[in-house]
């Protein structure tokens, strides 16, 4: 699994202004021992999410406020980067920390909104490894970042004909209950604009040398499908065959100077599809990339095509 420091630094979104996190006892708060604690797997996190959901109903909000604040995870600095690593958890967790009372807030308005839209159906699904748990690209793509096996959860609240739901995700397992990490994001590979950077003249000899380009340059897929030199076929996993998935991977790949690839991220298509793919591009070679003279590193999209036909 590729490290997060040559990838990116996870992102949390969340919504409005709130009050602060604490896990502390405020006066007259129930004791922390009288919130029951739930085993670690999808049917906990379904019944800690009811719970929510049935004070919302009733419109208790002190049990709303003792739950949603549970939800909170504890010392997100070490969760985080045990997850995902030294720097990209260091730097979640800070966000984390930061966003804390926006969390509360939001999650003190999403649960009554949907108890008010008849979302009373709770879908929990755990992500392990690979695609147990059917994820979706984007959070594919947030759990392959992991430098560790810690699991994930995801809830779906359906409407009771399940034709429409809202998903929350991502939930982490900490102390006896379920605790919200958020929707965590891979933002786009930095790209340094291909343009030349000003030399510096030494004083001998008096000209100065050619510019140097800069590290890292975009190209289109179609340009860097030119260079292609070696390329591995993804082999079709049987269990997409008995699915009978098909369709387009879209991935993001860095290539280094040597025309290997350093990097790749998926931006869309079905898990069990896109680990295939990933699969086979990281054996791929191109030639490498000049500017000015001087190899670069070059950021493209990659296209896999998986038919059945075929």
């Amino acid at each position: 699994m590729r490290t997060l420091a040559a990838a990116t630094a996870l992102l949390l979104w969340l919504g409005a202004p709130g009050v602060r996190a604490q896990e502390a006892k405020e006066p007259g708060a129930a004791p922390a021992a009288a919130l029951p604690t739930y085993p670690d797997k999808p049917a906990g996190l379904r019944a800690q999410l009811q719970e929510l959901l049935q004070a919302a109903e009733a419109g208790d909000e002190e049990k709303m406020g003792l739950l949603v604040n549970r939800l909170i995870l504890p010392k997100p600095g070490e969760w985080f980067r045990h997850a995902f690593g030294e720097i990209g958890g260091g730097m979640a967790a800070a966000d984390y920390s930061e966003s804390s009372d926006k969390m509360v807030a939001s999650l003190l308005t999403l649960f009554p909104a949907m108890n008010q839209k008849g979302y009373s159906e709770i879908e929990a699904r755990q992500y392990d490894k690979g695609c147990k748990g059917n994820p979706s690209a984007q959070e594919y793509g947030v759990l392959l970042l992991r430098q560790q096996p810690v699991p994930l959860y995801a809830a779906t609240l359906w409407n009771r004909g399940r034709t429409e739901g809202r998903s929350v995700w991502f939930f982490a397992y900490a102390d006896g209950a379920f605790r919200y990490v958020g929707t965590l994001k891979t933002p786009a590979t930095k790209i340094v604009p291909a343009t030349a950077e000003k030399p510096t003249t030494p004083p001998d000899p008096p000209t100065p040398p050619p510019q140097s380009p800069s590290k890292r340059i975009r190209l289109r897929g179609a340009v860097q499908q030119a260079k292609l030199i070696e390329q591995s076929r993804p082999l079709y996993p049987s269990e997409a065959k008995e699915l009978g998935l098909q369709g387009t991977v879209e991935l993001q790949a860095v290539i280094g100077k040597d025309g290997r690839i350093k990097n790749v991220e998926l931006v869309s298509g079905e898990c069990l599809l896109a680990e295939a793919a990933m699969e086979a591009v990281r054996k791929w070679r191109y030639t490498p990339t000049l500017l000015v003279g001087q190899p670069v590193e070059v950021v493209t999209t990659i296209q896999v095509v998986f038919n059945l036909r075929r």
